[in-house]
């Protein structure tokens, strides 16, 4: 007899001696609260002959949830496999993971004979759970890809949420992020689909450790409040412990240590799910070494957990090169191991300590190494900002070259950044044009884009700097922590400074702008005036005496992109707007497009929005400045649009998880990013009067401010643009704005002196609220400094010119008829003459 049948006949045998039947009717647990609880009654229940068929159409109809429609066959060989699977559990609960793999290998092919395909893919599920124990992640993966696979024509949100769930964990092992992120999303919306908040919790726990895994603090705490929110009082001990600690650690290492301490208290609660990862959690947080000289792990990832973590407090007292030998054990451990997540997480802990200690040629060669074998430099991420799958990397290159004095390189390898970041965007939209809307949505659901051909990403060449056209200024500035680099060129100028902060950028940057990018309804406190004054001698100052031209032309990345420069403050109540002109742009790649679009302007009013205040007003505003202006009532735009200016109005429904979810809307119509990226807007200008337009989510968004590059991208060479939420009184700024354009003014330049004017709102008929930078701050000019908004040549004088025209060609008939006669009889008498001669040569 084969061991396979052998298990089975032991799983029939105990079948046999425990009866088929039990007495008594079994009580059913509620789906929505407990569905373990609940699958596991469905199985008791079909074991003692019950029908479950009455149980699980309610659920068809109340759920549409098929995950369990096994059950509701009776077979023999069923009520085996159910054996098996009890075996199974018992012998994984003693730790005998290879003979629960045996076990529910036969129990899979058993429940496939019986025709009961959800409980053959939850044996899948359970044999992926059991190969991520053992840390054998590809197997994992492909036993629940195969899960999934097996179920594409099954409504199933239980089973997917769990397979979705363990999938986004083995990706994540295998240095997977945006599939992982994928998953783990996925996962939770099927959660809610049937309102099973324990499992909403997990997914957005381990979304917000992804995202702080990711460098992006704003997205992480997102998810942990949602998390937190879905919290209940009977949530399983195991998922309230994970929580906990992350969010611990999440504050700990965004430098607020009595929230991370709160939190480990909580965690303390629940330490005994997991004893190692709570010491792991308590020595980080509280700096106690001491704790992890006893700790010995059974499982390599917490190895290398614990012997990171030492090199980092080795690295704290001095002991160099005590960390870098615990590195590079932990290297090429998790080499020999195939755990990429952990190599890589080691071999840029080993080039930062490098970079800090003088060896920034080898840890050079470290973050080019590790950036070259990065999955994701040549795909589209479309769920993450794709520069931040491999941002650690190219913040530590562009470190070293700078600290070598490489200056040129890496500005240089910044602008490759850029410029790949572009052509990501460029193929990302031309996919979404050649999909159907049902195609469209499959994209969209993907993590990962394949591009096409081989990047040219060339980092560390040295390149000359672009000199700006004349009048001009152009600075570009890179944060790296506590430090800034800047290149200001200057027509005939160039410099380079190093600027020591006090302080993270981004805590800096939060703390002024935190209240304008508020969701609240009322109007925001105003950002503290010290804070402004400080950033200023910061970031600006040092280089101000540097700067030739009261234009600027700013590239700011990353932190940088959310802060609007203009209204810093030199002293109070005293802002950079009034003294220079701000003009942003993503890249150098994108200086000097000549283009020029003549056909007429466009105004895109939704009829639903346009019964706002302001709308009909808004309406004849731009009818009176542009005679020939075409309007559209409907965001529902199916043909490609060109004009010099397209303006559109309307609310923008914000996705903060994922921004091409993002809708514009009316009152009873939305069109998505994703719908309207499909169709490309060429214009000279696009002006949003939409909100958050400019920097929706940026920390959620694949592309520079929002979705202003995406814009550009698809065919405006310009931008006005809102940073953030709007208000009425905001549209003077955007009526002003085209007045001025019209009278000749260069964009930029009308940008500034409309919002001028609300820095002194009593001169000007505004209310003194005006003044607060939630109004004005946030509307930005996105394109090059000085250009001009073309018009038709048709004007609001033409219609006058014409009849004098008329007349005076009149006049001129009856004054010198005459002579026309005498000049007309000469014309016709030579045309004969020419005739006369064509027929005598043809005789």
């Amino acid at each position: 007899m084969t061991g396979e049948n052998f298990l089975l006949f032991l799983a029939v045998s105990i079948l046999l001696l425990s009866g088929f039947c039990l007495a008594g009717e079994s009580e059913i647990c509620s789906f929505r609260n407990d569905p373990l609880c609940f699958h596991e009654n469905m199985r008791r229940r079909a074991m003692e002959g019950m029908d479950n068929r009455a149980v699980l159409e309610n659920l068809h109809t109340e759920f549409l949830e098929h995950s369990f429609d096994g059950l509701l066959k009776s077979h023999p060989k069923g009520n085996a496999g159910f054996i098996l699977l009890y075996s199974a559990w018992v012998r994984w609960n003693e730790s005998r993971q290879d003979e629960a793999l045996q076990y529910y290998t036969i129990a899979r092919r058993v429940f496939r004979e019986a025709g009961m395909a959800s409980e053959s893919r939850f044996c899948l599920y359970y044999m992926a759970r059991i190969a991520a124990e053992q840390e054998k992640f590809s197997e994992s993966i492909n036993l629940l890809k195969q899960a999934l696979a097996e179920g594409t024509a099954v409504n199933a949100p239980y089973l997917e949420g769990l397979v979705n769930e363990s999938l986004g964990y083995a990706l994540w092992y295998m240095d997977r992020l945006p599939e992982s992120a994928e998953s783990f999303g996925r996962s939770a919306e099927l959660w809610l689909r049937i309102g099973y908040k324990p499992g909403m919790v997990n997914c957005w726990s381990n979304l917000g450790l992804l995202f702080q895994e990711l460098d992006l603090p704003d997205q992480a705490w997102r998810a942990y409040e949602n998390a937190i929110n879905c919290l209940q009082e009977d949530t399983f001990p195991e998922i309230k412990f994970l929580l906990y600690r992350n969010c611990a650690l999440f504050h700990y290492r965004n430098n607020h240590q009595e929230l991370a301490s709160y939190y480990l208290l909580n965690c303390r609660e629940f330490r005994e799910c997991d004893e190692t990862l709570y010491i792991l959690a308590k020595a980080e947080i509280l700096e106690q070494p001491e704790l992890l000289i006893s700790l010995n792990p059974e499982i390599p990832s917490m190895v290398f957990i614990r012997d990171l973590l030492l090199a980092k407090f080795q690295k704290k007292e001095g002991n160099i090169s005590e960390a870098i030998g615990l590195i590079r054990k932990v290297i090429k451990e998790s080499q020999s191991l195939n755990m990429p997540r952990h190599t890589r997480e080691a071999r840029l802990s080993l080039a930062e300590i490098m970079v800090e200690h003088g060896s920034a040629d080898e840890a050079r060669k470290l973050f080019q190494q590790s950036l070259n074998e990065s999955t994701y430099l040549n795909s589209i991420d479309i769920l993450l900002p794709f520069s931040n799958s491999s941002e650690r990397q190219l913040n530590g290159l562009i470190r070293c070259l700078v600290r070598s004095g490489k200056i040129r390189e890496a500005r240089s390898s910044i602008q490759e950044a850029a410029s790949l970041k572009t052509r990501k965007g460029r193929l990302f939209l031309r996919s979404l044009k050649n999909q159907s809307k049902s195609d469209s949505n499959r994209l969209l659901n993907r993590a990962v884009m394949k591009m096409e051909g081989k990047t040219d990403f060339k980092l560390g060449l040295t390149s000359e700097p672009v000199c700006p056209p004349a009048g001009v200024t152009m600075i570009e500035f890179w944060p790296d922590g506590k430090e800034l680099f800047v290149w200001i060129d200057n027509p005939r100028s160039h410099y380079f400074l190093q600027l020591e902060l006090n302080d993270w950028i981004g805590d800096i940057i939060r703390r002024l702008t935190s209240s304008l990018y508020s969701q609240e309804p009322f109007l925001p406190p105003e950002p503290s005036g010290e804070i402004s004054i400080s950033l200023y001698r910061q970031l600006f100052q040092p280089m101000e005496h540097l700067i030739a031209n009261k234009r600027l032309l700013l590239i700011a990345h990353k932190e940088l992109q959310s802060l609007p420069f203009e209204m810093l403050q030199p002293c109070p109540g005293n802002y950079l707007l009034e003294k220079y002109t701000f003009s942003y742009l993503p890249g150098r790649h994108y200086h000097c497009r000549t283009e020029e679009i003549t056909q007429p302007p466009l105004l895109i009013q939704p009829s639903g929005f346009s019964s706002r205040a302001g709308a009909a007003g808004e309406l004849e505003f731009l009818q009176s400045i542009h005679p020939g202006l075409k309007t559209l009532e409907s965001l529902d735009i199916r043909t490609p649009l060109t004009a010099s200016l397209i303006h559109i109005t309307s609310h923008l429904k914000l996705d903060r998880r994922y921004w091409l979810n993002s809708a514009l809307a009316s009152e009873n119509y939305s069109k998505s990013m994703a719908d309207l990226f499909k169709q490309e807007m060429r214009c000279n200008l696009l002006s949003l009067g939409v909100c958050e337009s400019a920097n929706s989510a940026t920390s959620a968004s694949p592309y520079w401010m929002g979705f202003s590059e995406m814009f550009m991208l698809n065919g405006a060479n310009t931008l006005l643009t809102s940073r953030w939420r709007m208000d009425e009184l905001s549209s003077h700024i955007y009526t002003e704005f085209f007045k001025l354009c019209r009278d000749g003014m260069a964009m930029d330049e009308a940008l500034r002196k409309s919002r001028l004017k609300f820095l002194k709102p009593e001169k000007y008929g505004l209310p003194p609220q005006a003044a607060h930078p939630f109004y004005w701050a946030g509307i930005t000019y996105v394109g090059e400094p000085g250009r001009m908004l073309s018009f038709p040549v048709k004007n609001k004088n033409s219609a006058g010119i014409v009849p004098v025209i008329f007349w005076l060609t009149l006049l001129a008939a009856a004054l010198f008829r005459d002579k026309w006669a005498f000049c007309a009889r000469r014309i016709l008498g030579a045309l004969k003459a020419m005739q006369d001669s064509r027929v005598k040569i043809q005789d």
